[in-house]
């Protein structure tokens, strides 16, 4: 799943459209959900989803920092995104407000579910992975702006965005259960439903916390290691 992420990401990069990089994130990750949904059941596709939603973010991120006009025109929303973070990162200006933080996390998160839910988790991943995409070329730009790669390493993607990932993990596969159930002729596994829909929201909320009490520090431990200045041709 690991070398199908970079593969894909590498491919959908160079192709520079915003519709071929998800497609063949979807291409490319729905086997192996299928396969290990049936026979691993919630847990082991969640940690599937997890593994390959860190390849994914390192994969954009490399073909970000190699390739940044071709993942700048394949990844959607990925340069206004990058563009306001940065913004937030370097003066401290309320793009990345907590209230407007929260609120539009929670919208992506209901889209999320209202995806996954008739699909089967189909349309979730679409979405995920747009999202993934998104941030983790965010996470490119930082490394093409470094001074100090090593502390972009560490502060990159920051912990309230791995909480998120965590949340969306769930969200998924408790929102595909029902549809994957009525496909499989199989009674809905109302214990993973549950278990996965409280997950996800103890995730959420953590997300939010982290968001509130860590985003000052963050951006201040991060704001040494980048250059501001880079020239936008090389972004």
């Amino acid at each position: 799943m690991g070398a199908a992420a970079f593969f894909t990401s590498g491919v959908g990069v160079l192709a520079g459209n915003k519709f071929v990089l998800p497609a063949l994130d979807v291409a490319a990750a729905l086997p192996v959900y299928v396969w290990v949904r049936l026979h691993r059941g919630f847990q082991g596709a969640a940690f599937a989803l997890l593994f390959w939603s860190f390849c994914k973010v390192a994969a954009i991120a490399f073909f970000t920092v190699f390739f940044p006009a071709h993942a700048g025109a394949a990844v959607a929303y990925g340069a206004s995104y990058a563009q306001s973070m940065t913004l937030w990162v370097g003066s401290g200006a309320d793009v990345a407000g907590v209230g407007a933080w929260g609120t539009w996390r929670l919208k992506e998160a209901l889209a999320l579910a209202a995806l996954s839910l008739p699909t089967a988790g189909v349309g979730g991943l679409a979405f995920a992975a747009t999202l993934l995409n998104c941030q983790a070329y965010y996470l490119g730009t930082l490394f093409l702006r470094a001074a100090e790669p090593w502390r972009v390493v560490l502060l990159g993607w920051p912990l309230w965005e791995v909480f998120r990932a965590l949340a969306f993990v769930n969200i998924l596969l408790a929102a595909a259960e029902p549809t994957l159930s009525w496909l499989l002729r199989r009674p809905v596994r109302v214990r993973d439903l549950r278990d996965g829909a409280v997950l996800a929201l103890l995730m959420l909320a953590a997300a939010y916390l982290a968001h509130v009490y860590l985003a000052p520090w963050w951006r201040e431990a991060l704001a040494p290691a980048l250059y501001f200045d880079v020239p936008a041709a090389t972004l």
